[in-house]
């Protein structure tokens, strides 16, 4: 991808000289023009006065305004909100992601910075804007959540399986399902039963990394392709997920109601090319696992057989 096939900006605010040249050099390898800055009154100046860049990479420990604030104060620019961001920590993989999405990071890596790390980061990223960009110019949403259109994720998934065969790398199917909606519908009406999809959707959205790709796979299912994800870190996703859910009681038409999710996880490691349809029977075989133990709550395929589930 050259730099004017993407017209892509990213900002690193880093005061380390080599890991910032690390950084830079990553980007510029991407054909991604790159502002480079050293501490974070310089880094909210560089937003505030020029085209908000589409990727930021900051350092949490940056002088006069460390990482973590300097997030806060992006997101409250509307201008920022679909800013990309990655905070450079100290801390391990774990601890350093629960602290960026709590400020609002979209990701986090450890320093010292590992270049594959991120290149992986800014290859997930820039194939998602592109999915994005494509699904905006084909009208290829759905109306009721505004996540991807069934036809859409099903090629998403498909496309990024093949990916992840070639690359030999894992990825991990999740399947959704909002519990008891059916009695929404017949005690509201579908009017009610569809704003209820759409609060659900907000809060997977929530949920997940920045670029993972979520799509409505049916009347009360989503379907969501994580890239890059083992069969712990789906597992850690689907909690994350069933508990952003069930966080809030939903207040909807000043009626308020509980609302949990099942969730359903595959997993590929890419030793194999796996069809899209056989990743999703098995991830639905485990959600019917997950509604008959009781619901609310994530289960996991054993395996990538061919379950007997239904046709999709």
């Amino acid at each position: 991808m050259s730099k004017d096939e993407a017209g892509l900006r990213a900002l690193v605010a880093c005061d380390e000289p080599v890991t910032a040249r690390a950084i830079e050099q990553a980007f510029l390898d991407e054909g991604i023009e790159v502002l480079r800055v050293a501490d974070g009154r310089e880094a909210l100046d560089a937003v505030r006065n020029t085209d908000v860049p589409q990727f930021a990479v900051l350092d949490s420990l940056l002088p006069r305004i460390d990482g973590p604030t300097l997030v806060e104060r992006l997101r409250v620019d509307e201008r920022c909100k679909s800013l990309f961001i990655v905070l450079l920590t100290q801390e391990s993989d774990s601890n350093g992601w629960r602290r960026a999405r709590k400020v609002g990071a979209d990701d986090a890596l450890g320093k010292p910075v590992v270049p594959d790390a991120l290149s992986l980061r800014i290859g997930l990223w820039t194939r998602f804007q592109a999915m994005q960009r494509a699904a905006s110019s084909g009208a290829s949403h759905d109306q009721v959540t505004g996540l991807y259109s069934h036809g859409l994720i099903l090629e998403t998934a498909q496309h990024e399986l093949d990916r992840a065969a070639r690359e030999e790398m894992p990825l991990s199917i999740l399947l959704t399902d909002v519990d008891h909606l059916r009695q929404i519908n017949d005690a509201y009406g579908h009017q009610m039963g569809d704003k209820v999809l759409a609060e659900v959707a907000r809060r997977l959205q929530i949920a997940l990394r920045s670029y993972d790709l979520s799509g409505r796979y049916g009347g009360e299912e989503f379907l969501t392709v994580l890239p890059r994800c083992g069969r712990a870190n789906a597992i850690e996703v689907g909690e994350r997920v069933r508990r952003a859910v069930m966080a809030e009681p939903f207040e909807i038409d000043r009626l308020k109601m509980d609302v949990t999710v099942s969730l359903g996880v595959a997993t590929t490691m890419g030793d194999e090319h796996v069809p899209a349809r056989k990743m999703i029977r098995a991830a639905d075989h485990a959600l019917y696992k997950a509604k008959r133990e009781g619901r609310n709550r994530v289960e996991i395929a054993v395996s990538l057989k061919t379950w007997a589930g239904r046709s999709i």
